[in-house]
């Protein structure tokens, strides 16, 4: 589970993470994902906890985000045969968590 994010759905950020809700992952993933997400510069803290499920052999990990609180706009002047909406789109499609794809 990944909470804590007002800015971004949870489907982006394991989009951006490459995970996948019900897989098997490792400590080491969970490092990299987290390293992931705190490069992108849009959060002051990326926290994780590893956790066994009750009752149940699985494990599972819940991310704690807190979002940076201001951002710049994103201002697209020098490329006239795009809209903003299709620029913003397409940021969006290659990076989840840039500043550009806030919704």
């Amino acid at each position: 589970m990944l909470r804590g994010s007002k800015r971004y759905s949870e489907a982006d950020l394991l989009r951006a993470t490459g995970l996948k809700i019900g897989s098997q992952v490792t400590a080491a993933d969970l490092q990299k994902c987290a390293g992931l997400l705190n490069g992108t510069g849009v959060f002051l803290s990326v926290q994780y906890l590893y956790k066994r499920r009750s009752n149940q052999q699985r494990r599972e990990a819940d991310f704690d985000l807190t979002t940076a609180p201001q951002f710049l706009p994103a201002v697209f002047d020098n490329f006239l045969w795009f809209s903003n909406e299709q620029l913003q789109k397409a940021l969006h499609d290659d990076l989840p968590c840039t500043t550009a794809s806030c919704r």
